[in-house]
């Protein structure tokens, strides 16, 4: 269910963010699967980072959530957090 003012195009925004738009070209929005079994450590990882913009927490915690994230998405992900007002705490390697 989407948050009130969110829509399929505030979705892909947020997937596109961290460069997974085009699973929605793919698969769609509503299609249910076994996504723990379709896709990789790293877009599983991407996802969740793209769920915690869709919240927008003041704070988030992530630990290790770029280890399968290529180098050049990284930067993506902690500057989207930074200008969408979250503050991060990371853990890495």
């Amino acid at each position: 269910m989407l948050r009130k003012g969110y829509n399929d195009k505030y979705i892909r925004e947020l997937l596109d963010k961290v460069e997974l738009a085009d699973l929605i070209d793919k698969w769609g929005l509503d299609i249910p699967k076994p996504w723990k079994d379709i896709f990789s450590g790293g877009q599983r990882q991407r996802v969740a980072i793209a769920r915690c913009y869709y919240h927008k927490p003041q704070f988030a915690v992530f630990d290790e959530c770029t280890s399968g994230v290529s180098i050049d998405v990284e930067p993506k992900v902690y500057q989207t957090a930074k200008e969408l007002g979250i503050t991060l705490l990371t853990c890495a390697h």
